[in-house]
Formats: structure tokens, C-alpha cells, sequence
């Protein structure tokens, strides 16, 4: 019977076979690992020079954008607050489960219509279905909240520059109608060129 065997030919592979097996598997691994790295610095590159038609490599700017495992996350287990990320972004994270979950949708409020990030984008903006609660950090620039939380924020950190955008980029907490609206391509263009762009 082929079961039987494989069965015992299972039980016939010795110590030296299994090391071996274990070797190849943290090799595999280890390759994919530094491969996808490889790929996500690629990548980067080809956003930036997609956009810019510019290639840097400086690498002086952060965007992070909200959602489970993003800021605190579910259950404060992404951990970024009291960490080197939180330092460079222009909010403070809370230090537990900072996301606001709103079923019924939260219209966000542009507070800086002309920041460079959301200058000429059609109003109103559609309602979001949630986000994570930060608080912004002096002198950032509070460009648009969600009731009295912060959804943009933006700042020069060094000779760099952060921002952040506390809700979803994709569906969950981004819904069909925000992710249709004429202005969301346009938020993420202006939104990479200013954050991209020298001081």
C-alpha cells in the first residue's frame, strides 16, 4: 500500500536528514524575508519616481495610515506609541486600543484648506466608518479631523517630513463612497508630493 509506505519511509528519515530539512526550511525563509525587503524598497522607489517623476533616496519621510494592527491598534497590540516611528510622526498615540469604530460613518472636517495636501479637493469629503485616535503634537498642522479627533496631520520633523491619516486607505473603515469620491486619488498624489518634497 503507497500509504504504508510513505508511512514508513517517514520513519526511517534519521537525526541528520531532519536537521538537514530544518536548515533548508530557515533558508527558505530566510531568503523570502530578505527578498520581499528587496522588493519593498523597490517599490517605494517606483511610487516616488511614479509620481515625481524624481528619484530619492533619502528616505526622510513617513506616512503612516490607520487601521487594525496601525498606532495602538486592536487591543494596543501594534505597539508604535512610546517607539522611534512615534517620534517622528506629528501625533501622540495613546498608549491602549485607540480605535474609534463608526458604523454610521464620521464626515471628516478640513481645518487647513490650503495645505498643499488637500487644496483643491472637492467638499465634502465622505463620511469614514472609523479611525484611530491620536493627539496631535505641537507644531504639527491639523489639516482635517473627524469630530474632535484628528484624521491628517502633517509636520517638518528634521529635515524630513511625517503625516499621518488615521483612518483606512482601503475598504473597512474606507467605504465605496470614499473610495469613489473624485478627490481620493488626488489626496493621496498631493499627500505623497508634499510629504516627498524638500522643505
Amino acid at each position: 500500500m503507497p500509504i504504508l509506505r510513505v508511512s514508513t519511509w517517514a520513519t526511517d528519515i534519521g537525526p541528520t536528514h531532519r536537521s538537514f530539512s530544518l536548515i533548508n526550511l530557515e533558508f527558505v525563509i530566510n531568503t523570502l524575508s530578505l527578498g520581499s525587503l528587496y522588493a519593498m524598497l523597490a517599490l517605494g522607489l517606483v511610487i516616488v519616481y511614479g509620481i515625481l517623476r524624481l528619484v530619492n533616496f533619502a528616505y526622510g519621510e513617513l506616512i503612516m495610515i490607520g487601521g487594525y494592527m496601525s498606532f495602538q491598534g486592536i487591543d494596543g497590540r501594534a505597539r508604535y506609541h512610546d517607539t522611534p516611528v512615534e517620534e517622528a510622526l506629528p501625533v501622540t498615540m495613546l498608549a491602549h486600543d485607540d480605535r474609534v469604530e463608526s458604523p454610521q460613518g464620521c464626515t471628516p472636517t478640513v481645518c487647513a484648506p490650503d495645505h498643499p495636501i488637500v487644496a483643491g479637493l472637492p467638499s465634502p469629503w465622505p463620511p469614514l466608518l472609523g479611525y484611530n485616535r491620536v493627539i496631535p503634537r505641537p507644531p504639527a498642522t491639523l489639516i482635517a479631523r473627524v469630530g474632535e479627533d484628528p484624521l491628517l496631520v502633517a509636520w517638518q520633523y528634521g529635515r524630513g517630513r511625517a503625516v499621518v491619516f488615521t483612518s483606512d486607505c482601503g475598504p473597512h473603515w474606507c467605504p465605496p463612497d470614499f473610495l469613489s469620491w473624485h478627490g481620493y486619488a488626488t489626496l493621496w498624489q498631493q499627500m505623497i508630493s508634499w510629504v516627498t518634497t524638500t522643505a
